[in-house]
């Protein structure tokens, strides 16, 4: 058996370089096919115009009981998170529901203020309206008066200069 540690196996794995002369460093695979089963590769491996192919599994293959038993791991912890996540959005939308209440409520409220502003609003078109009536006939009774007050100082007047007037002054 050999004495070197799963650990000191994975840092000389880790000193390799690829063919382009970089250090590769070492993933995790998650597909089905290999779960959990480390690998070292070129860093550039996404980039298209890299011709570098270099890649090499550091952990052996698994067997096809301790496979499933890695992704029945996996799926009970994206089942777990999956429940927290489904737990999390029915909250949010319970608090989104009582805010879209509470928002629908204000927005009638608003409505009805609405409503009796432009009630408010008619009846003091209706008071200007009346007020501006109410001047113009104060202004053509201030017209009349003044044109009375003309025509009977006019009136007088011209009694005066009437000779039957001024003989019985």
């Amino acid at each position: 058996m050999d004495s070197k540690s799963s650990r000191e196996e994975a840092s000389e794995w880790s000193k390799r370089n690829c063919f382009c002369g970089l250090r590769a460093p070492m993933w995790t695979s998650w597909t089905d096919d290999n779960p959990s089963r480390r690998f070292i590769g070129c860093p550039n491996y996404k980039d298209s115009s890299s011709n570098c192919k270099f890649f090499c599994w550091v952990d052996p293959e698994l067997g096809e009981g301790a496979k499933r038993a890695v992704l029945a791991n996996r799926l009970r912890s994206e089942i777990a998170q999956l429940k927290e996540e489904k737990k999390r959005l029915v909250n949010e939308a319970q608090i989104s529901a009582i805010e879209l209440k509470k928002k629908s409520e204000k927005i009638g409220k608003m409505k009805l203020r609405i409503e009796a502003l432009k009630c408010d609003k008619f009846h003091l078109q209706l008071d200007v309206s009346k007020a501006a009536h109410k001047q113009k006939l104060l202004t053509i009774l201030a017209v009349v008066l003044c044109a009375i007050i003309v025509a009977m100082f006019f009136g007088v007047f011209n009694s005066f200069s009437n000779p039957v007037v001024m003989k019985l002054l």
